[in-house]
């Protein structure tokens, strides 16, 4: 039988920072190595889809601010419409192919 451990810190499902500032997606990039990212495993996908779909919230939260006419500084880019639906058809594709790669692996096991 599996052991509860309840002394792990508790994770709120809200975001703890203010919703409506820029984010880590504003920022700009650091120069380092430059990083040939595959997407042959689940983590690689998983990674993908975080990055994509966190762009794709930060900019909604800055429309929904603006709409309610909240003071909220924008990005450092605004997302066009049609890169937007890009970056949703994008995460749509993402989670097609890690179902597609997780059966393979359960057929595989």
């Amino acid at each position: 039988m599996a052991v509860h451990d309840h002394t792990a810190p508790a994770r709120p499902s809200y975001p703890t920072d203010d919703a409506f500032t820029a984010g880590s997606a504003a920022d700009r990039p650091t120069s380092g190595p430059a990083h040939s990212m595959r997407l042959s495993t689940l983590d690689d996908i998983a990674l993908a889809h975080h990055a994509l779909a966190q762009l794709w919230l930060e900019d909604e939260r800055f429309r929904v601010a603006r709409e309610r006419h909240i003071h909220a500084e924008p990005m450092a880019w605004p997302l066009t419409p049609m890169f937007k639906e890009g970056v949703s058809v994008a995460i749509r594709c993402l989670e097609l192919y890690a179902l597609q790669l997780a059966g393979k692996q359960k057929a595989n096991a």
